[in-house]
């Protein structure tokens, strides 16, 4: 039986925990439950909700799972860049008002040319990027420290202090607040960082500032703990053998008993194929509708008895996923749902005849939903690369089939499988997705890392806080 975290004052660095209502909240919130079970002292360092950026979206309910005892500490972040953006907005709506109107044929002689127009763009790329470093959430950093200074201050030092990520501004805020308080730190990576293959089209300033804080924060913090073992690999091999040793692997989870009390519900008459989780960055199923696309015209689907559900954002850079489906005519066959309550989700994930997954390009990450998918116990699509974790762990599990994400034969084909019932769910070993066992494993990180500092180092209750190194 692992060891916990039991006595000790931890601080919880993050940019996602509720009411967020992103995924990455839910890892925060397992660990914060075992850590309360275990006697532990807990604070969390996050965001105001009122500093939100736009778009965010959030569920309150979520609040409820926060354990008692546990301090909220928030702090404000700043966001000048989105606040002159809307300055800047606000301008140029204002001037279109007072401007006469002009035919289109004024504007077309008047508008800068295309190639001025896009190194305009370039360059707004560029600045957006520059004053965004690691992250969008860069302007919390400075607010967070101090506030976490001043919590440490006011109550005493932390005998731990942990972050998660991404957002990675966690990770650097979490840095400065270990040097200065003199306490150890543990760092939760849950995607790649500066190597992540769906960033290959950032600027190349991006990619090496982002290599640089990546290499601060594996070489400062006491252990690094990563959801994958691939991930965990690509930063052994980045950052040598030495780093290596304090490298660890704890998988994602879900909360099995989240499902409690909802029961399944799935049509009679028709396929609903569910995804639940937003569609961003390289997660682009293009393929699955063109695949769907062909089987209506060859009527291997029946349009009547046949629905993709979409349940969340959907924002892939280049691609009109909303536009695809209108030009391939998939407009009675396609639902797109931008939020819906986490509890919803969930009841829509029992309903559902099938679960999809969509992991292109990258193979040193899982996505969380898969998790719940497991414990739904639905047969699951997952367009994922053959030979990338994703694809190992419902391969692993039993749980559905696996397809290359631009392979649209193999979908038609997985496709009919499912819809013929020649892709059955078995009885999925439940501490592939046990979220209770994993946050189990993470406490006990913290113990060894905590007892270290207290070895090492005096007890945060009695030594005063300095910024002079030890």
């Amino acid at each position: 039986m692992a060891s916990d975290a039991s006595g000790h004052r931890v601080l919880v660095v993050t940019a996602t925990f509720p009411p967020d209502g992103a995924v990455g909240s839910l890892r925060t919130l397992r660990l914060l439950r075992h850590l309360a079970r275990s006697g532990s002292d807990v604070e969390v360092l996050t965001i105001s909700p009122d500093t939100y950026r736009a778009g965010t979206v959030t569920d309150p309910a979520l609040l409820a799972q926060v354990p008692d005892g546990v301090r909220v500490t928030r702090a404000a972040a700043i966001r000048p860049v989105e606040r002159l953006g809307a300055w800047l907005r606000r301008g140029r709506t204002g001037r279109a008002h007072d401007r006469p109107r002009r035919s289109s044929a004024t504007v077309a002689e008047a508008g800068p040319p295309p190639t001025r127009l896009l190194s305009i763009r370039r360059l707004q790329r560029a600045c957006s990027a520059l004053l965004s470093v690691p992250d969008r959430e860069v302007s919390w950093i400075v607010p967070a420290v101090v506030r976490g200074c001043g919590s440490a201050k006011r109550t005493g030092r932390p005998d731990i202090i942990y972050s998660s990520g991404p957002p990675y501004s966690a990770h650097v805020a979490a840095a400065c607040l270990a040097a200065v308080l003199r306490r150890p730190w543990v760092a939760d990576f849950r995607d790649p960082w500066a190597r992540a293959p769906w960033r290959e089209d950032r600027f190349r300033f991006e990619k090496r500032a982002w290599s640089m804080l990546e290499r601060l924060v594996v070489r400062r913090t006491d252990a690094a703990v990563f959801v994958t073992e691939a991930n965990r690999a690509d930063f052994a091999a980045h950052h040598g053998e030495a780093l290596a040793r304090r490298f660890h692997v704890v998988p994602n989870g879900c909360d099995a008993a989240d499902f409690d009390g909802l029961v399944p519900r799935p049509s009679a008459d028709r396929f609903v194929l569910l995804h639940a989780g937003s569609l961003y960055g390289a997660r682009d199923p293009s393929s699955l509708f063109r695949a769907i696309a062909e089987a209506a015209a060859a009527e291997t689907i029946d349009r009547g008895a046949f629905r993709i559900r979409l349940i969340g954002r959907i924002g892939i850079p280049g691609v009109d996923l909303p536009g695809l489906i209108r030009q391939l005519g998939l407009e009675d066959l396609v639902e797109i749902i931008p939020h819906m309550p986490r509890r919803m989700v969930l009841q829509e994930m029992l309903d559902a005849s099938a679960l999809l997954i969509v992991q292109p390009v990258t193979r040193v990450s899982i996505p969380g939903k898969l998790y719940e998918y497991l414990a739904a116990r639905r047969p699951i699509l997952a367009l994922a690369e053959p030979d990338g974790d994703t694809a190992a762990l419902v391969n692993r599990s039993g749980a559905g089939v696996v397809v290359p994400p631009a392979d649209e034969t193999g979908i038609r084909h997985a496709l009919a499988q499912l819809l013929a019932g020649g892709v059955r769910r078995l009885d999925t070993d439940p501490s592939l997705y046990d979220g209770a066992l994993r946050a189990s494993e993470l406490g006990a990180i913290l113990q060894r890392a905590a007892s270290r500092g207290q070895v090492h180092g005096a007890s945060s209750s009695t030594v005063p806080i300095s910024t002079k190194p030890s």
